[in-house]
């Protein structure tokens, strides 16, 4: 119960941050400001900023809105992925060349043979489906599958894959804020959105791609 209001409370702050610096014209302002006179240096802060938060496990979205806001919705679904991806590729890389060596025997979960077994089944399906999933903090699932006996390529693909329509729809949501956008209507269609298109992929479309890879096995 505590966990579950911690976890409720923390959610409530990171949003209120988030749209405080989102649609403070002042604070917006400054960063475009210095996105404008740090042209190399800009994107490689969205990219530090982007693998600290993963590193702890925290939310990385607000960084692809950003990316949309700072530099419109092609140069920021370059920035913005790359960051992404390359979060990714940390926490998968220090999970399976830090921790993993560190700490393998020392911790065993009953529901861990399940879940690698499912990893190292699907490959970068599973991958996929997992960035797909708008409620996990994708940049962090490296350390679960760094964890596992998944190659590095099936995680990078899958990673690509499934964070790709997040990454156009939120940068694109950026963009629009920055265009003068009614900023809360189209947040709230977003999410019903993203909500909607989650329930269709997990319910119908994924089921549907591992049977399909499943007969081809056959």
């Amino acid at each position: 119960m505590r966990s579950a209001v911690a976890n409720v409370v923390y959610g409530l702050i990171w949003l209120t941050l988030f749209f405080e610096l989102l649609f403070d014209s002042s604070i917006r302002q400054a960063m475009l400001s210095f996105c404008e006179q740090h042209i190399v240096l800009a994107p490689l802060v969205l990219m530090l900023a982007q693998v600290l938060l993963a590193s702890f496990a925290l939310p990385c979205s607000p960084l692809t809105v950003f990316a949309g806001v700072l530099w419109g919705f092609e140069i920021g679904i370059l920035y913005s992925t790359t960051a992404t991806i390359l979060s990714s590729l940390c926490t998968f890389f220090f999970s399976r060349y830090v921790l993993k060596k560190r700490f393998s025997g020392k911790f065993k979960f009953k529901w861990w043979p399940k879940i690698s077994g499912v990893i190292e089944h699907y490959k970068w399906k599973a991958s996929m489906v997992a960035h797909a999933n708008p409620l996990f903090p994708g940049s962090s699932l490296g350390y679960v599958f760094g964890a596992s006996e998944i190659s590095p390529l099936s995680f990078l693909f899958g990673a690509f894959m499934g964070t790709l329509p997040l990454q156009l729809m939120t940068v694109g949501l950026g963009f629009l804020i920055a265009q003068g956008f009614d900023g809360y209507n189209f947040t709230l269609s977003l999410l019903i959105l993203v909500l909607v298109a989650s329930i269709l992929f997990y319910r119908v479309f994924a089921p549907t791609v591992f049977e399909f890879f499943e007969r081809k096995k056959e």
